[in-house]
């Protein structure tokens, strides 16, 4: 075949310069697309033959199997249309395939009809292999960010959203696919939208950021509208595909939570601490008053006796008695707020103690307030002293019967609970277990967040001057503490209070036992009571009311000489009376050197306060009496002689001893 260019003029001929040396393939072929006419050689180069190879080849042999159809329908169009562009793969002669762009046009004649086929070809091999590339980049991008638990969005220069992950349906609440398109505001508070908007407009223009890019962190919009905390990272793109910016969103809500709980927690800490330091003032306090009023109430007695009611200071003596006894009662509350009481532990149902307390309960409060009980079935014992328990719920109800001086409704719930990690872990001095819960709620005017942080400390409260003494609560605070308890409020302004204590369980409730009326306080023949104590007021009111009773009495004024004293007393010392806390040797040393030494030997201690020494480990379990002070010369006697009587066959055979 001759080259169909030559013998042309010189403007053909430039023509034909252009065709050898086009980058593009181009050939030149019959009408019906079969047949080979022309090609350049860069068309026979990237098809691996020769120019006269080429043209004797059939043009089906440049196409796979599979495309050669598709080829066809292409021509089809190109011929109606006259200009076709499309994608394809070729052959070349060793049989590999490589990707190319073709363009077919159709050349007619002055009739208009198609006498020849116009193909440009041209080797697309690196731009598909860029395009593999960065689809397998786009790929593991994808991978990527479906696995991410943080949510990730795109968004151009306008804030519409372009691509975001599926963590934007688990944080916002939106399916990924109803996002596109959409505003980033959608997924912002509506008070944020503005400054959004305004921050990336002025951004935009000056291309000066006015904030941190990242780890800002900031409220977001769930779908169900609720905000939920989230920390967000901004990252920007200047690229073929225009200026977008990638935001990471991470759901914060976990972390804002526990630090809620830890703040929770710091703040309980520190006011466990300061009511810890106020316990033990007061319990010094009433420590140094107790003894005062030990020798006072003591004094009065012993007037009252010689000047019976009728006579000229009755009267007088009778005041002095009656607040000598208001405050002991004082001191006493001090010493239940300080946890600072010897309480008697016993196994208490909490359900019989509220049956027994609602009966003057009902009298106390007054019939403008309704009670209503929620005693759980089957509940659980605690262990605990049933007088301070009932004193618990007494004061309980006077709080919610002032909180309801209109008249309300006061309930009293009991349940068995157990505890777990995360609930101990908000509520600072519980250890998960199991607990019996009593609940006191009154539907009264409530209390706000600075009144139920005081809400325990002594002399705090809220009614006005001269209107009790501000210890109703925190008495209750020590008891349930000293207790092993905990206690709780919930209130808010006009919506009631709500007191949760929680005492641990130690098992089914016991039947309840009879308990015989203390001894008489008559000593014995021939018993001895070693007296230490290092007041000496108090020591001498003592040994007096002892040898009243009849006992011989041997005095020491601290712990080193009640040590002499029975070394060097020859006959049978039958109880000890100490003071608890003593300078130098304290009572519970004091005990345990003179059992040492003296096996038999009963102790009754006293005291106006208590240190840990002897709290830690319970006086009865010890074998050990205590009295409180101050005490009666009648208490005194009862707490000696039950102490000397503890164990004996019975007070007949033991006179006769």
């Amino acid at each position: 075949m001759s080259d169909p260019l030559s013998g042309q003029s010189g403007t053909d001929r430039n023509w034909a310069e252009v065709f050898a040396h086009a980058a593009w393939g181009i050939r030149i072929g019959s009408a019906d697309g079969r047949t080979v006419e022309v090609v350049n050689p860069a068309f026979a180069r990237m098809h691996g033959y020769s120019v006269d190879e080429l043209r004797q080849t059939p043009v089906e042999a440049l196409y796979p199997p599979e495309n050669r159809g598709s080829v066809a329908g292409h021509w089809e169009r190109a011929r109606t249309e006259g200009h076709h562009d499309f994608e394809s793969w070729h052959l070349r002669k060793d049989g590999s395939r490589f990707p190319v762009l073709v363009q077919f046009t159709a050349i007619k004649d002055a009739a208009g009809q198609v006498v020849s086929q116009a193909v440009n070809v041209l080797d697309i091999t690196d731009r598909h292999r860029a395009e593999i590339a960065r689809a397998a980049s786009d790929e593991r991008y994808r991978v990527i960010a479906e696995a991410a638990s943080d949510a990730i969005i795109t968004i151009d220069t306008g804030s519409r959203i372009l691509v975001v992950n599926r963590a934007v349906e688990r944080i916002f609440g939106h399916p990924a696919d109803e996002l596109v398109g959409q505003s980033l505001t959608i997924l912002m508070p509506e008070y944020l939208r503005h400054l959004h908007e305004a921050g990336v407009g002025r951004y935009l223009q000056t291309g000066k950021r006015h904030l941190n890019w990242t780890a800002i962190e900031l409220p977001g919009l769930h779908r169900q509208g609720h905000e939920v905390p989230v920390e967000v990272s901004f990252g920007e793109s200047k690229g073929p595909a225009g200026h977008t910016f990638t935001a990471i969103l991470r759901d914060i809500s976990d972390r804002k939570a526990a630090e809620v709980a830890m703040r929770r927690n710091e703040q309980q800490l520190l006011q466990a601490q300061k009511m810890e330091a106020v316990g033990r003032l007061a319990g010094g306090i009433a420590h140094d008053f107790n003894n005062l009023l030990t020798v006072l109430a003591g004094s009065v007695h012993y007037l009252l006796a010689r000047h019976p009611q009728g006579t000229a200071d009755y009267s007088d003596l009778a005041a002095i008695k009656d607040a000598t006894d208001r405050a002991a009662a004082l001191t006493g509350q001090l010493l239940a707020f300080s946890r600072r009481q010897v309480l008697q532990p016993v196994d208490v149902d909490i359900n019989q103690a509220v049956r027994q307390t609602s009966a003057l309960l009902r009298r106390l409060i007054g019939e403008h307030i309704e009670i209503v009980l929620g005693l759980a079935e089957g509940l659980g014992a605690v262990k605990g002293d049933p007088t301070q328990l009932e004193q618990v719920l007494l004061n309980l109800a006077i709080n919610a019967r002032d909180a309801m001086p209109e008249g309300g409704t006061l309930r009293i719930d009991t349940s068995n609970v157990t505890v777990n990690g995360d609930y101990a872990s908000t509520h600072l001095g519980l250890e998960p277990g199991p607990y019996i819960m009593l609940a006191v709620t009154d539907s009264g005017h409530g209390m706000d967040a600075l009144t139920k942080s005081q809400i325990f400390e002594p002399f705090f409260t809220t009614k006005e001057e001269g209107v009790g003494t501000g210890l109703g609560l925190s008495t209750v605070y020590g008891i349930v503490k000293q207790s092993g308890g905990s206690i709780y409020v919930y209130s808010e302004p006009g919506h009631g209070t709500t007191f949760k204590v929680y005492l641990p369980c130690v098992g089914l409730c016991a039947t309840p036992e009879e308990h015989a009326d203390l001894p008489a306080g008559v000593a014995r023949r021939g018993e001895v009571v070693l007296l230490a104590e290092d007041r000496t007021d108090v020591r001498r009111f003592t040994a007096r009311v002892l040898r009243e009773c009849g006992y011989e009495v041997l005095e020491a004024e601290n712990g080193e000489v009640a040590l002499a004293c029975a070394r060097d007393y020859a006959g049978t010392i039958h109880l000890l009376l100490s003071d608890a806390v003593m300078p130098g040797i304290s009572g519970r040393t004091l005990a345990e050197r003179l059992r040492a030494i003296r096996p038999d030997l009963r102790v009754v201690f006293m005291s106006g306060y208590t240190d840990d020494t002897v709290l830690d480990r319970n006086v009865v379990e010890l074998g050990i009496a205590f009295v409180q002070k101050p005490f009666t010369p009648a208490r005194l006697a009862a707490a000696v002689r039950s102490a000397l009587d503890a164990g004996l066959p019975s007070r007949e055979s033991s006179a006769a001893g």
